[in-house]
Protein backbone atom coordinates (compact mmCIF):
# COMPACT_ATOMS: atom_id res chain seq x y z
CA UNK A 1 0.00 0.00 0.00
CA UNK A 2 1.31 3.57 -1.08
CA UNK A 3 0.44 6.23 1.34
CA UNK A 4 -0.30 9.72 -0.09
CA UNK A 5 1.06 12.80 2.36
CA UNK A 6 -0.30 15.87 1.34
CA UNK A 7 -1.13 19.12 2.89
CA UNK A 8 -4.29 20.23 4.22
CA UNK A 9 -4.14 23.00 0.88
CA UNK A 10 -4.00 19.82 -1.47
CA UNK A 11 -6.33 17.76 0.81
CA UNK A 12 -9.17 20.73 0.44
CA UNK A 13 -8.22 21.38 -3.27
CA UNK A 14 -9.27 17.88 -4.18
CA UNK A 15 -12.16 17.01 -2.13
CA UNK A 16 -13.85 20.81 -2.76
CA UNK A 17 -12.78 22.27 -6.71
CA UNK A 18 -15.35 20.59 -8.61
CA UNK A 19 -14.27 19.21 -11.93
CA UNK A 20 -10.03 18.44 -11.69
CA UNK A 21 -7.93 16.01 -14.08
CA UNK A 22 -5.46 14.45 -13.49
CA UNK A 23 -2.67 12.65 -15.81
CA UNK A 24 -0.20 10.28 -14.75
CA UNK A 25 2.88 8.83 -16.62
CA UNK A 26 5.01 6.01 -15.60
CA UNK A 27 6.64 3.10 -16.91
CA UNK A 28 5.55 -0.16 -15.85
CA UNK A 29 6.21 -1.40 -12.17
CA UNK A 30 6.72 2.91 -11.20
CA UNK A 31 4.16 2.60 -8.58
CA UNK A 32 1.63 4.57 -10.67
CA UNK A 33 -1.36 1.95 -9.87
CA UNK A 34 -0.77 2.07 -6.26
CA UNK A 35 -0.85 5.73 -6.09
CA UNK A 36 -4.32 5.43 -7.84
CA UNK A 37 -5.51 3.05 -6.02
CA UNK A 38 -4.99 4.99 -3.18
CA UNK A 39 -6.42 8.64 -4.70
CA UNK A 40 -9.44 6.23 -5.50
CA UNK A 41 -9.24 5.11 -1.50
CA UNK A 42 -8.91 8.67 -0.28
CA UNK A 43 -10.88 10.91 -2.45
CA UNK A 44 -13.26 8.33 -4.87
CA UNK A 45 -11.86 10.18 -7.86
CA UNK A 46 -12.86 8.33 -11.58
CA UNK A 47 -10.20 6.76 -13.02
CA UNK A 48 -9.69 6.95 -16.82
CA UNK A 49 -7.55 4.06 -18.36
CA UNK A 50 -6.11 5.67 -21.30
CA UNK A 51 -5.31 1.98 -22.58
CA UNK A 52 -8.83 0.74 -21.82
CA UNK A 53 -10.65 3.68 -23.72
CA UNK A 54 -8.27 2.47 -27.30
CA UNK A 55 -8.38 -0.79 -26.90
CA UNK A 56 -12.37 -0.86 -27.02
CA UNK A 57 -12.52 2.28 -29.34
CA UNK A 58 -10.35 0.04 -31.54
CA UNK A 59 -11.97 -2.98 -31.38
CA UNK A 60 -15.27 -1.50 -32.52
CA UNK A 61 -13.19 0.69 -35.41
CA UNK A 62 -11.22 -2.56 -36.55
CA UNK A 63 -12.38 -5.39 -38.27
CA UNK A 64 -11.07 -7.31 -36.07
CA UNK A 65 -12.12 -10.87 -35.44
CA UNK A 66 -13.34 -11.44 -32.03
CA UNK A 67 -14.61 -14.37 -29.82
CA UNK A 68 -17.72 -14.43 -27.86
CA UNK A 69 -16.67 -13.99 -24.45
CA UNK A 70 -12.79 -13.14 -24.73
CA UNK A 71 -13.02 -9.33 -25.40
CA UNK A 72 -9.31 -8.17 -25.39
CA UNK A 73 -7.72 -11.60 -25.59
CA UNK A 74 -4.39 -11.95 -27.11
CA UNK A 75 -5.75 -13.44 -30.46
CA UNK A 76 -7.43 -10.20 -30.51
CA UNK A 77 -5.74 -7.92 -30.09
CA UNK A 78 -2.65 -9.59 -32.35
CA UNK A 79 -5.62 -8.99 -35.26
CA UNK A 80 -5.72 -5.55 -33.94
CA UNK A 81 -2.07 -4.61 -34.08
CA UNK A 82 -1.38 -6.65 -37.64
CA UNK A 83 -4.15 -4.13 -39.25
CA UNK A 84 -2.74 -1.24 -36.93
CA UNK A 85 0.81 -1.97 -38.73
CA UNK A 86 -1.19 -1.86 -42.56
CA UNK A 87 -3.15 1.16 -41.99
CA UNK A 88 -1.42 3.29 -38.84
CA UNK A 89 -3.68 6.23 -39.66
CA UNK A 90 -6.19 4.94 -37.78
CA UNK A 91 -4.85 6.05 -34.87
CA UNK A 92 -3.84 9.42 -34.40
CA UNK A 93 -2.91 11.77 -30.94
CA UNK A 94 -6.25 13.73 -31.76
CA UNK A 95 -8.07 10.91 -31.94
CA UNK A 96 -7.30 9.28 -28.55
CA UNK A 97 -7.20 12.64 -27.03
CA UNK A 98 -11.01 12.92 -28.21
CA UNK A 99 -11.66 9.23 -26.42
CA UNK A 100 -10.19 10.68 -23.42
CA UNK A 101 -12.45 13.71 -23.30
CA UNK A 102 -15.61 12.48 -24.18
CA UNK A 103 -14.78 10.22 -21.23
CA UNK A 104 -14.56 13.36 -18.94
CA UNK A 105 -17.48 14.74 -20.03
CA UNK A 106 -19.53 11.62 -18.95
CA UNK A 107 -19.04 12.87 -15.80
CA UNK A 108 -18.06 16.23 -15.78
CA UNK A 109 -18.69 17.29 -12.13
CA UNK A 110 -15.55 15.24 -10.56
CA UNK A 111 -12.03 14.52 -9.82
CA UNK A 112 -10.99 12.60 -12.79
CA UNK A 113 -7.50 10.48 -13.00
CA UNK A 114 -6.11 9.54 -16.33
CA UNK A 115 -3.95 6.61 -16.40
Amino acid sequence: TVHINMSENIRELMLNSGRRTIVFFGGPKSGKGAVIEELVESFGVKVISAESLLHNALHKKLSAPTSPGKDGSKLETAAMLSQLKTQPSLVTLEWIFELIKAEVLRYPDIVHVID
